[in-house]
């Protein structure tokens, strides 16, 4: 039996490994963000921003459902689902929702920084070097 740490790790690492074929520096730049905007705003402003933004910027896209694919906790077929789903919830689920939001959030952070930041810089210097 794998811990629970071990399990996020798991299925964050594969979502976040399945970016790197598509570099995005605004996805790279707001997951970074996304820990300390859950602990700032709660969890609940912090999807709800995400979601705000679902339809219009990729990014957003992206930062949400990785996010939602990761919970263990709540299993919803929609970004507009998992965040009904923790506007209803109650203190205790809420608490334990961030709890586990802050854990994927870090995951994420430390996986983008390891694996697509790296690509990201590769790219950029493959550009300057074609123009140069």
């Amino acid at each position: 039996m794998q811990p629970r740490s071990q399990i996020i790790a798991s299925k964050v690492y594969d979502q976040i490994k399945a970016r790197e074929d598509t570099p995005d520096s605004q996805y790279n730049a707001l997951v970074k963000e996304l820990p300390s905007m859950i602990l700032q705003n709660g969890l609940v402003q912090a999807t709800g921003f995400l979601w705000s933004k679902y339809e219009k910027e990729p990014h957003f896209k992206k930062v949400l459902d990785d996010l939602r694919r990761s919970f263990q906790s709540i299993n919803e077929p929609s970004a507009e689902a998992f965040h009904n789903k923790l506007v209803e919830s109650k203190l205790y689920d809420s608490i334990r929702y961030t709890r586990e939001a802050l854990e994927i959030a870090g995951w994420m952070r430390r996986y983008v920084q390891g694996i697509l930041d790296p690509k990201e810089k590769e790219k950029s210097n493959q550009s300057q070097e074609a123009s140069a």
